[in-house]
This record gives structure tokens, C-alpha cells and sequence, in this order.
């Protein structure tokens, strides 16, 4: 009787000592974040000015998460969601992958110098060709787990966990660009937590829920639009490499990939909000 509820309302192979095993590696992951992200921002060393800088400037992202937050209690009633799906998920976004990229990106970032000489290249390409890789994997490699621990699954909770990581990894890198500005020239603060508070309209929270939702389909789902669910899986990695790229020279590009991105993420929104894809 138990192996036949545990098929039910479990993905194939996912069976409940693993649910303890991924519980224990996302605890592992979560413990480590916090210690490398806190033990990173206490490397800065600066006067009171930069601190109350650092803390000031940091709070402007309030006008991004806030928004947000309410639109994720939105999603969490209107889809029957957890509130332990909403809190698991940001946390596991807040300090999982972000520092993980750090590394990552830098690792990668070696592996091309080894094989391209070109300095200049990578000098404008590099973060192009990196962070698509490296961050776009590891947060999809964090929300698969999440989704893979709880027991129901859908589509939907599968959208809102991309959403809440991609959220969480957003907040915690704006935060380390705005610190590392404060504490390098206080004139600097302000600027860069405007630069974040732009770039975050359309970004990590975009291309995780896109990126997500298309690996979801495409391992789990039986019945789903293959081709949208391909382009889905292409578009995130591609736009978040245009948006790194000398290809995003200025302000009005910035703007158009945006936008394209924007329509792509309602795209799929409203797909899992008006044709109901729950399975």
C-alpha cells in the first residue's frame, strides 16, 4: 500500500529516503551560502559612512521586491501553493546558487583564457559567455531539486519555485554589487543600486521561470506544446548572453531585450494561468 501511494504522488525513482537526501544536500548548500555570502561581505573594510552607505543604497531594491513579494502571495493563493514551497524556494535562491556562480564563472572563465588568446575578446565577451553556463544551470540545478523534494507536482509550483530562486539569486547579487560599490567610492552607491534596480525588471527571476518550466516540460510532462517548450528552453540562456554581450551597448538595448524578454515571460504566464497545465 505504501509503494503504491509513494508511485502516485511521487515523480518516477523519487522515493522518500531520497526526499531526505535532497532535504540534506539543500540544507548543506543553504549552510555554505550563508557562510561564504556573509563571510564575503564582511571582507569589506570602510568607515561608518560606507556602512550607512552600503545599507541606504541597498534598501532601493525595496522597490522591486516589494512588488514582487506581493505578486508572489498573489500566485501562492490564486494557485493553492504552500506557503513552505514559498519559503524553501527563497531561501534556497537567496544562498545556493549565487555563490556558486561566483565561483563557476571565474573556473569558466579560466577554462577560455587556457584556450582563447585573444585578451580583448574575452575582455568583452567573457561575461556573455559565462554567466548564460554557469548561472542559468546552477539555478535550474537548485530549483529541479526543490521540485523534485515536494511531493506534489505541477507545472504551476513549478513556475512559482523558478520564480522565488531566480528572485532570491536576484536580490542577493544586487546586494553584492551595491556593497562592493559603497565600499569602493561612496559617490558610487547610489548609481549602481539604480543600474541593479533597472536591470532587475527583466532578469534572473525571468530566465529561471522560463528555463525552469521548459526542463520541467520537456523531462516530466507528457502532453505539452514541445515546440514552445524548446523555445522556452532556448530563449533564457540566449537573452541573458545578449544582455551580457557588447551586443547590449546602452540604454534603448537594454530597453528592447527587456521588452522581448518581458513578452516571453507573459508568454508563459498567462499559458499557466488561463489554459490551467497543472498535472
Amino acid at each position: 500500500m505504501y509503494n503504491k501511494v509513494m508511485k502516485k504522488h511521487f515523480l518516477p525513482g523519487i522515493s522518500h529516503p531520497e526526499r531526505k537526501g535532497i532535504l540534506i544536500l539543500l540544507l548543506f548548500f543553504v549552510l555554505a551560502g550563508i557562510n561564504v555570502e556573509f563571510s564575503h561581505l564582511s571582507t569589506y573594510s570602510g568607515n561608518y559612512s560606507h556602512y550607512l552607505m552600503a545599507i541606504g543604497a541597498s534598501s532601493l531594491i525595496l522597490a522591486y521586491i516589494l512588488p514582487m513579494s506581493a505578486f508572489l502571495r498573489y500566485l501562492m493563493k490564486e494557485w493553492q501553493l504552500s506557503p513552505t514551497i514559498l519559503w524553501v524556494s527563497l531561501v534556497c535562491g537567496l544562498f545556493i546558487p549565487g555563490w556558486m556562480a561566483a565561483y563557476g564563472n571565474d573556473w569558466l572563465l579560466q577554462v577560455y583564457k587556457a584556450i582563447i588568446p585573444a585578451k580583448a575578446f574575452l575582455a568583452d565577451w567573457g561575461d556573455a559567455l559565462t554567466a548564460p553556463v554557469v548561472e542559468e544551470g546552477l539555478k535550474a540545478a537548485t530549483a529541479l531539486l526543490i521540485i523534485a523534494f515536494f511531493p506534489k507536482k505541477s507545472v504551476r509550483q513549478t513556475f512559482f519555485i523558478a520564480l522565488l530562486v531566480g528572485f532570491g539569486f536576484q536580490i542577493m547579487e544586487d546586494i553584492s554589487y551595491i556593497a562592493g560599490a559603497s565600499f569602493t567610492h561612496l559617490n558610487a552607491a547610489i548609481p549602481q543600486a539604480i543600474d541593479r534596480l533597472y536591470m532587475s525588471m527583466t532578469s534572473h527571476w525571468a530566465y529561471t521561470s522560463i528555463f525552469v518550466v521548459a526542463c520541467y516540460q520537456l523531462l516530466y510532462e507528457k502532453h505539452y506544446h514541445k515546440g514552445r517548450a524548446i523555445f522556452w528552453l532556448l530563449a533564457a540562456p540566449v537573452l541573458h548572453f545578449i544582455w551580457d554581450s557588447p551586443l547590449n551597448p546602452n540604454l534603448f538595448t537594454y530597453a528592447f531585450y527587456g521588452l522581448i524578454t518581458a513578452i516571453i515571460w507573459f508568454d508563459l504566464f498567462l499559458t499557466l494561468k488561463n489554459q490551467g497545465l497543472d498535472r
